[in-house]
């Protein structure tokens, strides 16, 4: 995949990357970003960003 076919999919990688700051829930920040299934969402994050959602730096802890 060429740099400019990435590029819409690395934008909607940094907006979930800043809702992944917030306490919202992974499932809820795929759908917002474009993902109808939230393991391609977390698959394609780990690949792009180089982590995976759940344990992304600046990852927002959820209250108990």
């Amino acid at each position: 995949m060429g740099a400019c076919a990435m590029l819409p999919r690395i934008i909607g990688q940094g907006r979930a990357a800043e809702l992944l700051q917030t306490e919202a829930k992974i499932d809820l920040i795929a759908r917002d970003v474009g993902y109808q299934n939230p393991f391609v969402f977390s698959t394609t994050f780990k690949r792009v960003m180089g982590w995976p959602p759940s344990t992304f730096p600046g990852r927002a802890k959820l209250s108990s």
